[in-house]
């Protein structure tokens, strides 16, 4: 843990406030080291309750958010800090920005306004879900950090009827629409903070209906065109047309899939719906209800391709009898009333030449596959995203490329399963069974093309692979799961556990298996499993009320009351993967109880801080001598070791010249050569063994037939650069290698440890061999190379 930290505003009256973290992404960026600038940002929204936003008489110094001015100049200030029984405060949205040294970069309020400008009503809220980030690609030395080609975008929902630079007139919503209930809002940045454009989703003038934009994702095409997907939930139904709520088309749905676009008001529905913004202007592409006859929600998306999107959310069916207005999931014939956790996939091909969004894919989550749905049990999908299938590779030639869609949320359910297929239960090694009142679940689909070609428009085939259960004896659950683009078979999900009236954050990372290696010899699942294994679990701590992905205490969630099946909140985020597999967790602690550990930041506040910290995912140092650490500068740094690396040195994959910033992109060519990633699975090292194994992923292959080798030396790292670039960090008079011989392309390597003996540190590494023939590959402009290498991960028993 090296970083953790509450996030406390210094407001002009000392009285307790409360303020949240709800998400946080971290899209990559070179990494830096002495002499060396590092360009990874880390991205985080939330909501906070404040007092002013600008100066007040005899107090000319503005409102401040962990000690860095918050005020945006472009957005009009306010002050509710007149001394007032009880003091009042007002709820709005925080965007905070922080570097690789985890300092805030710089911050953002949004809000906005109602009532006439000079006589503004200043008691409604702005709440904020989620947060994604397409990072521009920054490659020269001289060019700013923060790029004005980045574009942030944010969501949520506002009870303010006037947003800066909304696309309604001057902010305002047309007279008829005027409402006092929470109405959904995108609002996009770029990467200095400036607020370009914002969308304002309102519809009807009836204030007890809700509407929110619960999840996003933005990004940037050849043309220069935003490109905003989204998710959210309203109460309107279909408000007619004119609304920005209204469905501009319905989706239609293959064969096999049961239901439609039924509109069911009043109550929960959700939506998907996708905005362009191209030379200043904002178009809507589509935006199509998706509901069933109960309470219906979406909280977590994620784009697969340019054109094809998954999102997660979950169905409810009231009824002993469903019909054709049940939600559109494949289930076969159901057992009602219900409640499942569902996950879809859209295509949009056919939307740009006024054809209808497509749901061409589809499964429902939870349930006793012998009698589907099972009653009286609930499943909560929170939160999605897409990992590439380590077992393909692409190419220019198309060859097939599976997705893997790791889906996390909660379940109450002992016989899970997923419409009318069945997952393969995980093994022992991660946990199949239910094991308290609620549990947090791990979900994989795979998305199998139909032939050995990429599918046709409108066809897709999205079948259960395998699941873990994630739990203890009392209730838990999960809110994010999100893995770095470049580690198909690694993933992270944050979590939380009850401790009597209060809970615990913490944080797991999960490896898909189907790694090459030799078998196992004792009691641990084998190589090339194709199921999940739980590498780490790490408990946040702290003896208050602790929780990740935390909204704002006012919510569209709450009018009305949404439903959440005794699985707590229906929120999803809050974990982010960086590129060398550090993670990021956020959420909100109540202080009162204390506990909550701060590492390099700042000490609580009164009332509830927002917290944000920061996870090395190997198992931790004891003292001096003992631990598991990696060159580019996570996990345990014992004596000894280089860290920083020397002048020229990176300490991460290599060579420098062949990475991309920022990884595989939706709508991009992906790289030729990516990050990897070397990590420890088990119990920390110790004299006789424990259960453990070496993990490593590897570049995609630029040959027909790849090949690595496994390094392994019993002394501290030391460090050579070889002509092209690549960095071994190995001892080369005292090496043990491992010739791994050649195998499919892009699958991962697995190496269980053998009994430690003695007390040693032992450095490890993997070289890949990029063409069988030894002649250097092109990884772009004047880099070549014959090899990659990843870190070294050394560990001290």
């Amino acid at each position: 843990m090296p970083f953790s930290t509450h996030d406390w505003t210094q407001n002009v009256l000392d009285n307790p406030f409360k303020e949240a973290w709800a998400d946080v992404k971290t899209p990559g960026g070179h990494q830096g080291f002495e002499g060396q600038r590092d360009t990874r940002r880390t991205y985080v929204v939330g909501t906070i309750e404040v007092q002013r936003t600008g100066p007040t008489a005899g107090n000319p110094a503005p409102a401040y958010f962990s000690n860095h001015v918050a005020t945006s100049s472009v957005l009009p200030t306010f002050d509710v800090s007149t001394p007032a029984i009880p003091p009042r405060y007002r709820q709005v949205a925080m965007l905070q920005v922080n570097d690789a040294q985890d300092g805030i970069v710089w911050q953002r309020y949004f809000y906005g306004l109602t009532g006439l400008a000079e006589d503004p009503v200043l008691d409604r809220p702005t709440n904020a879900r989620a947060v994604s980030v397409w990072a521009a690609e920054r490659v020269g030395e001289n060019e700013a950090d923060d790029d004005p080609n980045t574009r942030i975008a944010i969501c949520g929902e506002t009870w303010d009827e006037r947003l800066l630079l909304s696309q309604a007139p001057s902010g305002w919503p047309p007279a008829a629409f005027a409402t006092a209930g929470p109405t959904g809002f995108i609002a996009v940045y770029n990467g200095n903070g400036v607020l370009l454009w914002t969308h304002h989703f309102f519809a009807g003038t009836d204030g007890t209906r809700s509407c929110a934009i619960t999840d996003l994702a933005i990004r940037v095409d050849g043309n220069g065109d935003e490109i905003v997907t989204y998710c959210g939930i309203m109460t309107h139904g279909d408000p007619g047309l004119g609304s920005e709520l209204s469905p501009l088309r319905p989706f239609a749905m293959l064969p096999g899939l049961a239901g439609g676009a039924t509109v069911r008001a009043p109550g929960w529905d959700g939506f998907v719906g996708r905005l362009r913004r191209s030379n200043g202007v904002t178009t809507r592409e589509f935006h199509s209800i998706v509901s069933g006859n109960g309470q219906d929600g979406l909280f977590g998306l994620a784009e697969i391709t340019p054109d094809r999107f998954v999102v997660v959310g979950s169905a409810n069916e009231p009824s002993a009898n469903p019909t054709a207005g049940s939600y559109p999931i494949w289930i076969g014939t159901p057992v009602a009333p219900y409640t499942l956790g569902v996950a879809l996939v859209f295509d949009a091909q056919l939307v740009a030449g006024g054809g209808n969004l497509v749901a061409d894919s589809a499964a429902a989550l939870g349930g006793d596959a012998a009698t589907l749905p099972s009653r009286e049990r609930a499943t909560v999908a929170r939160d999605v995203c897409v990992g590439w299938d380590v077992g393909f590779h692409d190419s220019s030639a198309g060859t097939v490329v599976s997705h893997v869609i790791y889906v996390a949320g909660s379940t109450d359910d002992p016989n899970f399963s997923a419409g009318q297929f069945t997952f393969t239960k995980a093994p022992p090694a991660a946990q199949a069974t239910l094991q308290g009142p609620t549990d947090g679940f791990l979900a994989v689909l795979r998305e199998f093309p139909t032939s050995g070609a990429l599918p046709p428009v409108g066809v897709g085939f999205m079948v259960p692979h395998t699941y873990s259960y994630w739990g203890s004896s009392a209730d838990d659950g999960l809110t994010g799961v999100n893995c770095w683009n470049e580690f198909g078979e690694h993933v992270g999900v944050t979590w939380w556990q009850a401790t009597g009236t209060s809970g615990d954050i913490g944080v797991s990372t999960y490896f898909l298996n189907n790694a090459f290696g030799p078998s196992s010899t004792n009691s641990s699942p084998p190589n090339d499993t194709q199921q999940l294994l739980l590498v780490r679990d790490t408990l946040i701590g702290g003896t208050s009320d602790d929780r990740p992905t935390r909204m704002g205490f006012r919510n569209a969630t709450d009018a009305p009351q949404y439903s959440d099946y005794g699985l707590d909140r229906p929120e999803g985020g809050g974990v982010a993967v960086r590129n060398d597999g550090r993670m990021h967790s956020v959420g909100s602690t109540n202080p009162t109880g204390g506990g909550y550990p701060v590492v390099n930041g700042r000490n609580p506040d009164m009332g509830i801080d927002a917290v944000r910290t920061v996870l090395d995912m190997v198992p931790p140092g004891s003292g001096a001598a003992v631990g598991v650490g990696r060159t580019d500068g996570t996990g345990f740094q014992g004596a000894g070791f280089i860290y920083p690396p020397a002048g020229g040195l990176s300490g991460g994959t290599t060579p420098l010249c062949g990475l991309r910033p920022f990884g595989r992109r939706v709508g991009e060519t992906p790289p030729i050569l990516t990050h990897m990633l070397i990590d420890y699975e088990g119990a920390p090292p110790a004299t006789n063994g424990n259960d453990s194994a070496i993990l490593v992923t590897r570049p995609p292959s630029v040959g027909v037939l790849t090949g690595g080798v496994l390094s392994v030396t019993l002394t501290s790292p030391s460090a050579q650069i070889w002509p092209t670039g690549v960095e071994v960090w190995l001892d080369p008079l005292t090496p043990y290698t491992l010739l791994l011989a050649f195998w499919e392309p892009n699958r991962a390597f697995r190496m269980r440890l053998p009994q430690l003996l003695g007390s040693w540190t032992m450095t490890v590494q993997y070289l890949q061999l990029l063409d069988p023939s030894l002649t250097p590959v092109s990884l772009g402009t004047g880099c070549s190379s014959v090899y990659a290498a990843s870190q070294a991960m050394f560990f001290s028993w």
